[in-house]
C-alpha cells in the first residue's frame, strides 16, 4: 500500500488508504494504486466521491473501483449491512434463508462470492443463470 499517499484532501487520502486495505481484487486494487502513483487526483475523487446509492430497481453504477462504482468489495460491503438489516427484521431468517441472484454484468458470480454474502448458520441458495433485477 502507497504510504506516502497525499492528494491534499486528508478525507481523500483517507477513503483510498481504507480501500487499498480491504479490496481483495487485484484488478480494481491496482487501478486504485495507479491512480495514487500518476496522482490523479481528480479520478481518485471520481471514484470515492460518495457511495453508490440503492434505489428502487437495486444498486446502479458503473462497474471499476470505488465506492462510487460496482465491484467486489462494495457488493460485500452492502450485502453485509442489508444482512444484518434482514437478521433484525426477521427473527426466522436462518430458517428461511436468503436467495442471491445475479445480473449479467461483466463479472461472473463465483462460489467464493456466494459463501461470502451468506450469514453463518445460515442457508444461501443461489439462482441457477442470469436474471433482470425486478424478477428476483
Amino acid at each position: 500500500m502507497e504510504t506516502s499517499l497525499s492528494t491534499g484532501d486528508a478525507r481523500l487520502d483517507q477513503a483510498v488508504r481504507q480501500w487499498l486495505l480491504y479490496d481483495k481484487n487485484p484488478k480494481t486494487a491496482s487501478m486504485v494504486q495507479e491512480l495514487v502513483k500518476e496522482g490523479a487526483v481528480e479520478a481518485l475523487r471520481k471514484c470515492f466521491a460518495s457511495r453508490m446509492e440503492f434505489g428502487t430497481a437495486g444498486l446502479r453504477a458503473a462497474m471499476g473501483a470505488g465506492v462510487s462504482c460496482m465491484n467486489d468489495l462494495t457488493i460485500i460491503q452492502t450485502t453485509q449491512g442489508l444482512c444484518r438489516y434482514l437478521e433484525d427484521s426477521f427473527e426466522s431468517l436462518k430458517d428461511r434463508g436468503v436467495v442471491i441472484g445475479y445480473d449479467a454484468r461483466a463479472h461472473p458470480p463465483s462460489g467464493g462470492k456466494q459463501q461470502a454474502l451468506c450469514q453463518p448458520g445460515g442457508r444461501c441458495v443461489p439462482q441457477q443463470g442470469y436474471s433482470c433485477p425486478p424478477v428476483l
